[in-house]
Parts: structure tokens; sequence; C-alpha cells
């Protein structure tokens, strides 16, 4: 999700044997990943799944392309938010994708001044979203968008891929970038860290941004419910 720490984990990626979409953002987002949403919008049911499956063969062979310009033989992958609403297209198209979703502590999350993901899906996930002075959105309308967001990406990765989906903390990244990309090597099956530069580990750390709820008024700021569901996820305060 947005501003969880996906760059970090895109960019240690993008130095091992992986293939990673190019072109990107700053924030090392795909530029070549399909308009989806709007795709599924314009479509009535018969003509939505051919439609779906048009675009995402044309990011195929992007992909495709991107691994021979790295004369790269292994896995190709990519880095958008909101990859995680598509998995039902996905899991279909790819049948044997695999997934990796980063999670960060929506507490923390919900003061960042990242706001575009709740902005931009908030809606469609179900969230009233709540502006304060008309501006940003408070920070309980985007602890409930991160909420929604991870427990659908949760729910959805585990009922479709199985074994294929797996779940990554943003904090054991910081503090354990070796064993989480053990980790990660396990799951891919691809040789991660021979690849890696020393150099380029040794720039991962914990960032001041953990924790700063601790600094707000997080007690009246969100509620017992969304406190609970938090915990849930696995982050208590």
């Amino acid at each position: 999700m947005g501003g969880s720490g996906t760059r970090v984990l895109a960019e240690l990626l993008g130095a091992t044997t992986l293939a990673m979409a190019s072109p990107v953002n700053r924030a090392l987002d795909a530029y070549e990943w399909p308009p989806l949403g709007p795709l599924s919008e314009s479509c009535n049911e018969v003509d939505r799944g051919r439609t779906m499956a048009a675009a995402l063969h044309v990011f195929e062979r992007l992909l495709d392309e991107r691994r021979e310009r790295l004369n790269k033989s292994a896995r190709v992958a990519w880095k958008v938010p909101g990859t995680f609403l598509w998995l039902h297209h996905l899991s279909s198209y790819f049948p044997a994708m695999q997934y990796i979703h980063l999670i960060r502590n929506g507490l923390d999350m919900a003061y960042s001044r990242n706001q575009r993901q709740a902005r931009r899906h908030g809606e469609e996930l179900g969230i009233d979203l709540e502006f304060r002075d008309g501006r940003r959105l408070t920070p309980a309308s985007v602890l409930d968008y991160w909420l929604a967001g991870n427990e659908r990406a949760i729910r959805d990765g585990q009922a479709l891929l199985g074994n294929r989906f797996l779940l990554l903390r943003f904090e054991d990244l910081c503090a354990e970038p070796v064993a989480t990309l053990q980790q990660l090597e396990g799951f891919l099956d691809q040789p991660l860290l021979e690849a890696l530069p020393d150099s380029l580990l040794e720039q991962v750390s914990t960032p001041p941004t953990v924790g700063r709820y601790l600094e707000r008024e997080w007690q009246t700021d969100f509620s017992s419910q969304q406190l609970e569901r938090v915990g849930r996820l696995g982050y208590r305060p």
C-alpha cells in the first residue's frame, strides 16, 4: 500500500537476479502497469474479462522485454501500490504468480503525509472518508483504509494464491534486512543475497518515522474497534 516502504524492497530486489519492471517513477512504481480500474469500469460484463486479459498480455510482453534488455534469466516482477486490488484478475492470468505484500504499522501510516492511495481507493473499499479542515484526511479515515486494504489483501492472497502469497513486515525488513531477504530467497526460490552489494544492504535502516504515532493523540484519534483490528494484523500500541 502507498507509503508502506515498498520502495525499499523494490530497490533491493532490483539489484538481484530479478528483472524489475521499467520505466518507473521516483517511488519505483511501474509506469507500464495498465489502467485496470478505468478498463474494468468502461466494459460490460461480457467484454470485461477479454479486455483485462488483453491489457495484462501487453503488460506481460513489456515485462519480458525488460528482462531481455537486462540480460537476466530469472523472474520478472513489478511494484505498484494497489496491486492487491486486482489479485483475482492477476491470479487468473498469471496462474504461477507469487505475491509479496508488505505491511507497515497502520498507526504510523495513519499520520503519514502520503494519503494518495486512501484518496484514490478509499470509497472503492467502502470507506466513508472524512477530511480535516476540508483538505487532509483524518487519521481515522486513513487507518480505516489501511485496515480495509490489508484485510482484503491478506484474505484474497491466502484464498487465491495459498503458499504463493507472502506477508512481510516493513519493520522486520528495516531491522533485519539479511534475514528478511533470506526468507524471500526461500519463498521465490531465487538467489538474492549473493547479487546484492553490501553498500546497498548497509543503507537499510529503521527510519525515524517508525513509532511516530506515539507523539500524536492516537488514544483519541482511533476507536477501540479500530485498535482491535490493528492488533489482529499484528500491531499493538
